[in-house]
């Protein structure tokens, strides 16, 4: 059995799907955390001076979606076929494409550069949630998830984005896509999904 050991700050930040998908496989992982202050001194042991990290059995992979898509393809949770894999890569990379810009500019701003980041956030959010809501639609209806017939790493990372962009702008902003709605429901009524997200520590974002 491999081991595992997943480097990150202490917050679910980039890597929180990552997290998702050990604790969906059940695979156990060291959840190392590096406090900011700490960040200086631990920069240049990084590749390329970033986190996350995920040392497996001493070799390294960086880059929080290259981690994704490597447990997600060992665990079970990518596509069946090439194109359901194209279809989960589009998902993920465009949630995190419009979300990290303004992320923290809106978290830790204020005044009027905050108002106009929360503006130009809430359009550009209303837009491309209204697309995946309309890709969800398409595969049964929108009752189940975004590709194929199983839970997917697209609907993981979705998963951990509704709650951080419902912590930029409220949770009202998904009031006019139903479908999104319930499919955050289904994946949170997984048993190991809400009891990770009941046991991890809390943090902002």
């Amino acid at each position: 059995m491999a081991s595992y050991k997943l480097t990150y700050f202490n917050g679910r930040g980039r890597v929180e799907t990552a997290r998702t998908l050990f604790k969906l496989a059940g695979v156990a992982f060291e959840d190392h955390r590096i406090e900011m202050k700490d960040w200086p001194e631990y920069k240049p042991k990084t590749p390329f001076g970033s986190l996350p990290v995920l040392d497996i059995d001493g070799r390294i992979i960086v880059q929080s979606k290259a981690i994704f898509r490597y447990l997600a393809r060992g665990f079970g949770f990518y596509g069946e076929s090439n194109w359901d894999c194209a279809q989960i890569d589009s998902i993920v990379d465009m949630l995190d494409e419009f979300y990290y810009p303004k992320m923290f500019v809106i978290l830790t701003g204020s005044g009027e550069e905050k108002e106009k980041a929360v503006a130009e956030f809430t359009e550009t959010a209303t837009k491309v949630l209204g697309d995946l809501e309309k890709i969800l639609s398409e595969n049964d209806g929108g009752d189940g998830y975004f590709v194929g017939k199983k839970m997917t790493l697209a609907d993981i990372h979705f998963y951990n984005q509704y709650t951080n962009i419902a912590t930029m702008l409220g949770k009202d902003i998904f009031a006019k896509f139903p479908k999104l709605s319930g499919l955050r429901r289904r994946v949170g009524q997984n048993d190991k999904i809400s009891d990770w997200e009941k046991r991890r520590p809390a943090s902002m974002f």
